[in-house]
């Protein structure tokens, strides 16, 4: 038996913006489903990221906020799993209602930053190209 926990000030603070946003409407939540208490579709599990998109007017069959994770029945490809995703795997929010994007640096799989340092690198080389040869 795994001892309990209290959820973090972090975990907390996640909920709560996340049960404000979903109280505008729909909301992309993004995810990395290799955080070790994530549990996404077998297809989902080796991906660096995973976009989930909530609302309650999706009248779920489970769609729990809870102290410590995510829960929530999703559809994929006409079959539905129960997602359970820790607070802490969240590295990001955006609303579909309006333009609040929250965002959790601390909680980004560090290859997607290195794949994402490398995409900017790529086109700052491409910018400079481009500068050198007018």
């Amino acid at each position: 038996m795994t001892a309990a926990r209290f959820p973090t000030p972090e975990e907390r603070a996640r909920r709560a913006q996340l049960i404000e946003m979903l109280d505008a409407g729909k909301v992309l939540v993004q995810l990395t489903p290799r955080h070790p208490d994530a549990d996404l579709p077998e297809h989902l599990r080796d991906e660096m990221a995973v976009g989930l998109a909530l609302s309650r007017r999706f009248a779920l069959p489970v769609m729990e906020l809870g102290p410590l994770d995510i829960r929530a029945s999703l559809s994929f490809g006409g079959d539905r799993y129960l997602c359970i995703v820790p607070w802490m795997a969240v590295f990001s929010f955006k609303s579909y209602v309006d333009d609040t994007h929250i965002f959790y640096p601390e909680s980004v799989p560090p290859e997607l930053i290195a794949g994402l340092e490398m995409a900017r690198r790529a086109a700052d080389s491409d910018r400079s190209e481009e500068h050198t040869s007018e």
